[in-house]
């Protein structure tokens, strides 16, 4: 309630019936705010332009942010939301729509998420090499897939595969010494987004051997009668055999030694 007096003097009569004036006008309002809608909806329209809030751990408020606030701007652009957060963090996201306050939610999530060996996560195709596919990853971040972790059969060329811009589900295998994560997209079932539980693919051998293992067994496992040199007959080391080698401290002449 507020009431501007600029006049001086007024009584307390005046004060009084105003108030009560008041009192009867909101009455009046609200009894007609009840005929309309008597409680707020539940379900609220996807276009209705909405406001989420939730909390981050006040450590992570840099990495939130970015650097000169780049990963805050990546993504309110992405999300095509306006994101604020407090000194408590706080996050407040400001959105046209619900999907996209949802979006800016998850994608502000992700952004400061570490990621760990085992993790699934996604991953989007930046650059293909011959061998080397470079994906983009949470909050920007580089990734790298071999083309042996492409599928789980034999690829001859990535791009048969995979071409720049497309998206799927990538587990993180391991991280090399600079930190940039390895990934596999053959170990992730694409249908569900879950760790691939079936037989992985293995390229056989041209030689014919299935793999390395059965390479070094089938060397070490031989019979001796396989062995080209096991059929030569065996010979003494040097020109005397071990009845005629003579001894040293032997001074009989026939022996040829003094």
């Amino acid at each position: 309630l507020q009431m501007d007096i600029k006049i001086p003097g007024i009584s307390f009569e005046i004060v009084e019936k105003s108030l009560e004036q008041a009192k009867v006008g909101r009455l009046h309002i609200l009894e007609k705010m009840n005929a309309v809608i008597s409680e707020h909806r539940k379900d609220i329209k996807d276009h209705v332009p909405r406001v989420l809030s939730f909390y981050i751990d006040k450590d992570k408020i840099s990495a939130a942010i970015g650097t000169k606030g780049k990963n805050i701007r990546s993504v309110c652009e992405r999300s095509n939301a306006k994101i604020e957060i407090g000194d408590d963090g706080k996050v407040s996201v400001f959105a046209i729509s619900s999907t996209e306050a949802e979006a800016a939610k998850n994608m502000m999530i992700d952004s400061i998420t570490e990621l760990e060996q085992g993790s699934i996560i996604d991953a989007k195709v930046v650059k293909i090499e011959k061998s080397i596919v470079e994906l983009e990853l949470l909050n920007g971040r580089k990734g790298k897939m071999h083309i042996s972790e492409v599928a789980n059969q034999h690829v001859e060329s990535i791009e048969d595969i995979l071409k720049q811009g497309d998206t799927f589900k990538a587990l993180i295998i391991d991280f090399e010494k600079g930190g940039c994560p390895k990934l596999s997209r053959r170990r992730v079932d694409q249908e569900t987004g879950e760790f691939f539980e079936g037989k992985l693919y293995n390229e056989e051998r041209r030689d014919g051997l299935n793999n390395r293992d059965n390479y070094y067994n089938n060397s070490f496992n031989k019979k001796p009668e396989d062995n080209y040199h096991s059929n030569r007959p065996t010979r003494p080391r040097s020109g005397f055999s071990n009845r005629s080698r003579p001894k040293f401290g032997n001074n009989d002449s026939s022996s040829g030694f003094y």
